[in-house]
């Protein structure tokens, strides 16, 4: 039997019974209470329910929003365009090898599940789009060359030839529109020369190079390369000089400038460097060779002219 009709058929029969006039005023005042009640505390409940569950929903949806625009943000296809040269004279490399790899250390493919690669034309020049537009690495592989790993940006890319094994190249690029000067110094017997700008390589007493100044710019980010061989009987030593801040008496810093020296021995990468002391220095000697170990400097000091770089 339902509530409600035990409720008239209760009704029914308190108004026919013989009871005190308010007796039987009370018993159907309080079941009229009672029929009333339970339908307006489930309506309370149930609205409140219902508003908790839209409440919810409306925190879903807006999370849900959030997400979404923020990986088709993040996952925008961004494109880039490389230029692929020698180090050692800055040649464009036709058919050098581009591929890239995610922070996860793997490969970045398409939509097809294919490696996103891209190959130089006649110039070194090669453009891609890459489906994201996170920090990702280039690889660069050409032959005769060594490989090449740096982050993915526009611009121009500088991968070394291969040497021999006893033989060195260091590439200095920086970051900053400014001219900043690789040099070399050699130490023998007490005796020490010099390449810079103005000395383009060292001779041995039978004429043979040594070492060499490959490369000098002057502009843009580089490179300046030094190719040489260092015997166990002599300290070889690189250093970076901001001719900027020498010279031309810039504001631009050399911390400012963001150089980088990638070392390189026979046909494999032996370290990147960069400068990670905030100075007003204008030179930074960053590693020197005796007898075949290669240590790091990371010192800066400060000179008044090219001569006096030690």
């Amino acid at each position: 039997m339902t509530d409600k009709k035990f409720s008239t058929e209760y009704k029914n029969y308190i108004e026919s019974a013989e009871l005190p006039v308010d007796y039987q005023a009370e018993i159907l005042s309080n079941l009229k209470k009672k029929t009333q009640e339970p339908q307006k505390y489930m309506f309370y409940n149930n609205r409140k329910l219902v508003t908790s569950l839209v409440a919810a929903v409306l925190v879903v949806c807006i999370g849900l929003s959030i997400f979404l625009s923020f990986n088709f943000l993040k996952n925008q296809d961004v494109t880039l365009n490389f230029r692929v040269m020698s180090a050692t004279n800055l040649k464009g490399i036709y058919g050098a090898k581009i591929a890239f790899i995610s922070p996860s250390g793997e490969r970045i493919k398409d939509k097809n599940g294919e490696d996103i690669t891209a190959f130089t034309d006649e110039n070194g020049t090669a453009t891609v789009t890459l489906p994201t537009d996170e920090d990702c690495t280039v690889e660069v592989t050409a032959d005769g060359f060594i490989t090449l790993e740096e982050s993915a940006k526009d611009g121009n890319y500088y991968i070394s030839p291969i040497m021999n094994d006893d033989t060195y190249r260091a590439v200095l690029t920086w970051g900053k529109e400014c001219d900043l000067d690789a040099h070399l110094s050699v130490t023998a017997h007490d005796n020490t020369e010099k390449i810079n700008y103005y000395k383009s390589d060292i001779k041995d007493e039978n004429g043979a190079v040594l070492a060499a100044l490959d490369v000098d710019n002057e502009t843009g980010d580089g490179p300046e390369t030094i190719t040489f061989n260092a015997d166990d009987n002599s300290l070889w030593r690189f250093s970076v000089c901001s001719y900027s801040a020498l010279k031309e008496n810039s504001k631009l810093s050399l911390f400012e400038a963001k150089p980088k020296v990638t070392l390189y021995q026979g046909n494999k990468l032996v370290s990147t460097y960069t400068l990670d002391i905030e100075t007003a220095d204008n030179v930074w000697r960053v590693f020197e060779i005796k007898n075949g170990e290669i240590k790091l400097s990371n010192y800066t000091y400060s000179v008044n002219a090219v001569t006096e770089i030690e």
